[in-house]
Protein backbone atom coordinates (compact mmCIF):
# COMPACT_ATOMS: atom_id res chain seq x y z
CA UNK A 1 0.00 0.00 0.00
CA UNK A 2 1.43 3.30 -1.02
CA UNK A 3 2.04 5.62 1.91
CA UNK A 4 1.66 9.29 1.09
CA UNK A 5 2.14 12.21 3.44
CA UNK A 6 -0.14 14.79 1.90
CA UNK A 7 1.07 18.13 3.25
CA UNK A 8 -1.53 20.41 1.78
CA UNK A 9 -0.93 24.07 1.04
CA UNK A 10 -2.42 26.82 -1.05
CA UNK A 11 -2.29 26.32 -4.81
CA UNK A 12 1.03 27.19 -6.43
CA UNK A 13 0.95 29.87 -9.13
CA UNK A 14 3.43 29.37 -11.96
CA UNK A 15 4.61 32.34 -13.98
CA UNK A 16 6.65 32.50 -17.16
CA UNK A 17 8.86 29.61 -18.15
CA UNK A 18 9.16 27.06 -15.38
CA UNK A 19 10.69 23.70 -14.71
CA UNK A 20 8.05 20.98 -14.72
CA UNK A 21 8.86 17.45 -13.65
CA UNK A 22 7.32 14.07 -14.26
CA UNK A 23 7.62 11.85 -11.19
CA UNK A 24 7.41 8.11 -11.79
CA UNK A 25 6.58 5.97 -8.76
CA UNK A 26 7.57 2.36 -8.32
CA UNK A 27 3.92 1.31 -8.15
CA UNK A 28 3.37 2.61 -11.70
CA UNK A 29 1.68 5.90 -10.81
CA UNK A 30 2.95 9.07 -12.53
CA UNK A 31 2.68 12.71 -11.45
CA UNK A 32 3.09 14.99 -14.50
CA UNK A 33 3.58 18.76 -14.78
CA UNK A 34 4.75 19.11 -11.21
CA UNK A 35 7.86 20.35 -9.41
CA UNK A 36 9.91 17.77 -7.47
CA UNK A 37 12.38 18.81 -4.79
CA UNK A 38 14.57 16.58 -2.63
CA UNK A 39 14.36 17.59 1.05
CA UNK A 40 17.25 17.43 3.56
CA UNK A 41 15.72 14.33 5.19
CA UNK A 42 15.83 12.46 1.87
CA UNK A 43 12.09 12.65 1.13
CA UNK A 44 10.84 14.21 -2.08
CA UNK A 45 8.41 17.14 -2.03
CA UNK A 46 6.09 17.20 -5.06
CA UNK A 47 4.29 20.46 -5.84
CA UNK A 48 1.08 19.99 -7.82
CA UNK A 49 -1.51 22.49 -8.96
CA UNK A 50 -3.74 21.54 -6.05
CA UNK A 51 -1.10 21.55 -3.34
CA UNK A 52 1.90 19.55 -2.15
CA UNK A 53 2.71 16.07 -0.95
CA UNK A 54 5.85 14.48 0.44
CA UNK A 55 6.85 10.96 -0.54
CA UNK A 56 9.70 8.78 0.71
CA UNK A 57 12.57 8.42 -1.76
CA UNK A 58 12.02 4.66 -1.71
CA UNK A 59 8.61 5.12 -3.38
CA UNK A 60 10.08 6.91 -6.42
CA UNK A 61 11.49 5.17 -9.50
CA UNK A 62 12.89 8.28 -11.20
CA UNK A 63 12.19 11.96 -11.91
CA UNK A 64 12.08 13.37 -15.43
CA UNK A 65 12.71 17.12 -15.73
CA UNK A 66 11.64 19.37 -18.60
CA UNK A 67 11.05 23.05 -19.34
CA UNK A 68 7.52 24.24 -20.07
CA UNK A 69 5.83 27.61 -20.31
CA UNK A 70 3.04 29.00 -18.17
CA UNK A 71 0.29 28.24 -20.67
CA UNK A 72 1.25 24.58 -20.84
CA UNK A 73 1.08 24.30 -17.07
CA UNK A 74 -2.38 25.84 -16.98
CA UNK A 75 -3.77 23.45 -19.57
CA UNK A 76 -5.47 20.27 -18.44
CA UNK A 77 -5.44 21.03 -14.71
CA UNK A 78 -6.24 17.80 -12.87
CA UNK A 79 -9.10 17.42 -10.43
CA UNK A 80 -8.21 17.70 -6.74
CA UNK A 81 -7.85 14.45 -4.83
CA UNK A 82 -10.40 13.58 -2.14
CA UNK A 83 -7.92 14.60 0.54
CA UNK A 84 -7.31 18.00 -1.06
CA UNK A 85 -11.07 18.48 -1.45
CA UNK A 86 -11.54 17.80 2.26
CA UNK A 87 -8.99 20.44 3.17
CA UNK A 88 -10.51 22.92 0.72
CA UNK A 89 -13.94 22.29 2.25
CA UNK A 90 -12.58 22.88 5.75
CA UNK A 91 -10.95 26.12 4.63
CA UNK A 92 -14.16 27.25 2.92
CA UNK A 93 -16.27 26.67 6.01
CA UNK A 94 -13.84 28.71 8.06
CA UNK A 95 -14.06 31.63 5.63
CA UNK A 96 -17.87 31.47 5.60
CA UNK A 97 -17.97 31.64 9.39
CA UNK A 98 -16.52 35.16 9.29
CA UNK A 99 -14.44 36.87 11.95
CA UNK A 100 -16.98 36.64 14.78
CA UNK A 101 -17.33 32.85 15.07
CA UNK A 102 -14.19 31.27 13.68
CA UNK A 103 -14.12 27.49 14.25
CA UNK A 104 -10.91 25.81 15.28
CA UNK A 105 -9.08 25.22 12.01
CA UNK A 106 -7.13 22.19 13.17
CA UNK A 107 -10.24 20.49 14.59
CA UNK A 108 -12.02 21.05 11.27
CA UNK A 109 -9.16 19.66 9.24
CA UNK A 110 -8.96 16.60 11.49
CA UNK A 111 -12.71 16.05 11.22
CA UNK A 112 -12.63 16.31 7.43
CA UNK A 113 -9.74 13.87 7.10
CA UNK A 114 -11.19 11.39 9.60
CA UNK A 115 -14.33 11.35 7.46
CA UNK A 116 -12.21 9.95 4.62
CA UNK A 117 -11.37 6.87 6.70
CA UNK A 118 -14.62 5.36 5.39
CA UNK A 119 -13.86 6.10 1.73
CA UNK A 120 -14.03 2.94 -0.43
CA UNK A 121 -10.75 3.90 -2.14
CA UNK A 122 -7.74 2.51 -0.25
CA UNK A 123 -5.48 5.25 -1.61
CA UNK A 124 -7.77 7.98 -0.28
CA UNK A 125 -7.88 6.38 3.17
CA UNK A 126 -4.12 6.06 3.21
CA UNK A 127 -3.61 9.65 2.11
CA UNK A 128 -5.89 10.81 4.92
CA UNK A 129 -3.85 8.84 7.47
CA UNK A 130 -0.57 10.29 6.22
CA UNK A 131 -2.00 13.82 6.12
CA UNK A 132 -2.86 13.50 9.81
CA UNK A 133 0.58 12.06 10.52
CA UNK A 134 2.08 15.11 8.83
CA UNK A 135 0.04 17.41 11.08
CA UNK A 136 1.84 15.88 14.06
CA UNK A 137 1.10 16.74 17.68
CA UNK A 138 -1.38 19.52 16.93
CA UNK A 139 -3.84 16.91 15.59
CA UNK A 140 -3.57 14.59 18.62
CA UNK A 141 -6.07 16.31 20.97
CA UNK A 142 -8.70 16.21 18.24
CA UNK A 143 -7.96 12.60 17.26
CA UNK A 144 -8.23 10.94 20.66
CA UNK A 145 -12.04 10.88 20.72
CA UNK A 146 -12.04 8.86 17.50
CA UNK A 147 -10.06 6.06 19.15
CA UNK A 148 -13.32 4.80 20.66
CA UNK A 149 -15.62 5.64 17.76
CA UNK A 150 -18.44 3.19 17.08
CA UNK A 151 -17.23 2.78 13.48
CA UNK A 152 -14.43 0.16 13.29
CA UNK A 153 -12.84 1.81 10.22
CA UNK A 154 -12.51 5.15 12.01
CA UNK A 155 -11.07 3.47 15.11
CA UNK A 156 -8.58 1.46 13.09
CA UNK A 157 -7.23 4.33 10.97
CA UNK A 158 -7.09 6.68 13.96
CA UNK A 159 -4.97 4.13 15.78
CA UNK A 160 -2.76 3.86 12.67
CA UNK A 161 -2.08 7.61 12.83
CA UNK A 162 -1.17 7.49 16.53
CA UNK A 163 1.03 4.42 16.01
CA UNK A 164 3.17 6.60 13.75
CA UNK A 165 3.06 9.90 15.65
CA UNK A 166 3.52 8.28 19.09
CA UNK A 167 2.12 11.24 21.06
CA UNK A 168 4.06 11.70 24.29
CA UNK A 169 1.30 13.87 25.71
CA UNK A 170 -1.43 11.20 25.52
CA UNK A 171 -0.06 8.34 27.64
CA UNK A 172 -3.14 8.12 29.88
CA UNK A 173 -5.62 8.13 27.01
CA UNK A 174 -3.71 5.48 25.08
CA UNK A 175 -3.42 3.21 28.10
CA UNK A 176 -7.09 3.63 29.03
CA UNK A 177 -8.08 2.69 25.48
CA UNK A 178 -5.80 -0.36 25.43
CA UNK A 179 -7.29 -1.47 28.76
CA UNK A 180 -10.84 -0.87 27.58
CA UNK A 181 -10.46 -2.89 24.38
CA UNK A 182 -8.54 -5.85 25.84
CA UNK A 183 -10.63 -8.72 27.23
CA UNK A 184 -9.67 -9.85 30.75
CA UNK A 185 -9.27 -13.38 29.47
CA UNK A 186 -9.26 -15.16 26.16
CA UNK A 187 -8.41 -13.56 22.83
CA UNK A 188 -9.47 -10.21 21.45
CA UNK A 189 -11.99 -10.39 18.56
CA UNK A 190 -10.33 -10.72 15.18
CA UNK A 191 -11.54 -7.27 14.05
CA UNK A 192 -9.87 -5.61 17.08
CA UNK A 193 -6.41 -7.16 16.74
CA UNK A 194 -4.75 -4.63 14.39
CA UNK A 195 -6.41 -1.72 16.19
CA UNK A 196 -5.10 -2.84 19.60
CA UNK A 197 -1.64 -3.56 18.21
CA UNK A 198 -1.48 0.00 16.85
CA UNK A 199 -2.29 1.42 20.27
CA UNK A 200 0.34 -0.82 21.84
CA UNK A 201 2.88 0.36 19.25
CA UNK A 202 2.14 3.98 20.21
CA UNK A 203 2.51 3.19 23.92
CA UNK A 204 5.79 1.35 23.44
CA UNK A 205 7.16 4.26 21.43
CA UNK A 206 6.00 6.83 23.99
CA UNK A 207 7.06 5.05 27.18
CA UNK A 208 10.03 3.00 26.01
CA UNK A 209 8.43 0.00 27.77
CA UNK A 210 7.65 -3.19 25.89
CA UNK A 211 5.61 -5.79 27.74
CA UNK A 212 5.06 -7.90 24.60
CA UNK A 213 1.36 -7.27 24.27
CA UNK A 214 -0.26 -9.57 21.69
CA UNK A 215 -4.06 -9.29 21.60
CA UNK A 216 -4.72 -12.60 19.85
CA UNK A 217 -3.24 -14.79 22.58
CA UNK A 218 -4.80 -15.68 25.91
CA UNK A 219 -2.29 -13.83 28.10
CA UNK A 220 -2.42 -10.38 26.52
CA UNK A 221 -4.05 -8.76 29.54
CA UNK A 222 -0.99 -9.52 31.68
CA UNK A 223 0.94 -7.05 29.51
CA UNK A 224 -1.79 -4.43 30.03
CA UNK A 225 -1.50 -4.90 33.80
CA UNK A 226 2.25 -4.30 33.57
CA UNK A 227 1.63 -1.10 31.61
CA UNK A 228 -0.78 0.05 34.32
CA UNK A 229 1.79 -0.68 37.04
CA UNK A 230 4.46 1.22 35.11
CA UNK A 231 2.15 4.21 34.62
CA UNK A 232 1.24 4.46 38.30
CA UNK A 233 4.93 4.31 39.25
CA UNK A 234 5.96 6.98 36.74
CA UNK A 235 2.91 9.22 36.42
CA UNK A 236 4.55 12.19 38.17
CA UNK A 237 7.57 12.12 35.86
CA UNK A 238 5.61 12.30 32.59
CA UNK A 239 6.00 15.44 30.44
CA UNK A 240 3.06 17.81 29.95
CA UNK A 241 -0.02 15.79 29.07
CA UNK A 242 -3.25 16.51 27.24
CA UNK A 243 -5.80 17.23 29.97
CA UNK A 244 -3.33 18.67 32.46
CA UNK A 245 -4.85 21.68 34.27
CA UNK A 246 -3.27 25.10 33.86
CA UNK A 247 -1.53 26.57 36.85
CA UNK A 248 -3.54 29.32 38.50
CA UNK A 249 -1.98 32.68 39.18
CA UNK A 250 -0.29 32.61 42.58
CA UNK A 251 -0.98 28.89 43.07
CA UNK A 252 1.63 27.02 45.10
CA UNK A 253 3.61 24.33 43.33
CA UNK A 254 2.44 21.57 45.66
CA UNK A 255 -1.23 22.41 45.17
CA UNK A 256 -0.76 22.50 41.41
CA UNK A 257 1.10 19.18 41.40
CA UNK A 258 -1.79 17.60 43.30
CA UNK A 259 -4.27 18.84 40.71
CA UNK A 260 -2.09 17.48 37.90
CA UNK A 261 -1.81 14.09 39.63
CA UNK A 262 -5.60 13.94 40.01
CA UNK A 263 -6.12 14.77 36.33
CA UNK A 264 -3.70 12.02 35.34
CA UNK A 265 -5.42 9.26 37.34
CA UNK A 266 -6.35 6.30 35.15
CA UNK A 267 -10.02 5.69 34.42
CA UNK A 268 -9.94 1.98 33.75
CA UNK A 269 -13.01 0.19 32.43
CA UNK A 270 -13.38 -2.58 29.88
CA UNK A 271 -16.09 -1.92 27.32
CA UNK A 272 -17.19 -2.42 23.75
CA UNK A 273 -16.89 0.53 21.34
CA UNK A 274 -19.23 -0.85 18.70
CA UNK A 275 -22.76 0.24 18.02
CA UNK A 276 -25.21 -2.70 18.28
CA UNK A 277 -24.96 -4.87 15.19
CA UNK A 278 -22.24 -2.73 13.60
CA UNK A 279 -19.42 -5.27 13.77
CA UNK A 280 -19.53 -8.78 12.34
CA UNK A 281 -19.38 -11.55 14.86
CA UNK A 282 -16.34 -13.76 15.05
CA UNK A 283 -16.81 -16.70 12.69
CA UNK A 284 -18.01 -19.78 14.50
CA UNK A 285 -15.58 -22.64 14.93
CA UNK A 286 -16.80 -25.69 12.99
CA UNK A 287 -18.06 -28.36 15.33
CA UNK A 288 -16.36 -31.76 15.03
CA UNK A 289 -18.44 -34.35 13.27
CA UNK A 290 -18.55 -38.00 14.36
CA UNK A 291 -16.21 -40.19 12.39
CA UNK A 292 -17.78 -42.66 9.99
CA UNK A 293 -17.37 -46.29 10.99
CA UNK A 294 -18.46 -49.67 9.65
CA UNK A 295 -22.21 -50.08 9.30
CA UNK A 296 -23.85 -51.36 12.42
CA UNK A 297 -26.27 -54.27 11.95
CA UNK A 298 -29.31 -53.77 14.15
CA UNK A 299 -30.04 -56.64 16.50
CA UNK A 300 -32.62 -59.14 15.21
CA UNK A 301 -35.41 -59.98 17.59
CA UNK A 302 -35.73 -63.72 18.37
CA UNK A 303 -38.66 -65.49 16.71
CA UNK A 304 -41.80 -65.60 18.76
CA UNK A 305 -42.60 -68.93 20.41
CA UNK A 306 -45.45 -70.73 18.68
Amino acid sequence: MLKRIAILTVAVIFTGTASADNVYLKNGQVYTDCVAKTLPNGNVEITLKGGKMVLPQTEIAYIEKEKVNEEDLKAGEPELSAVLKAWEAAKGKKEEAGTETKPDETAQQVQQLVGLFKDPDTTVRDQAVQSLVAMGSKATPHLLKYLEDSDPAIRLHTSAVLAQTKPKDAVRQLLETLYAGSPPQGRAPYYMVEYLMNINTALVGVTGQNFYYIPNIDTQFEAVDKFVEWYKANVTTLPAQIGDPKKKEGEEDKAYEERVAKARQLKLARRSFEAPGAVPETPETPQPQPEEGPPVTPPVAPPAEG
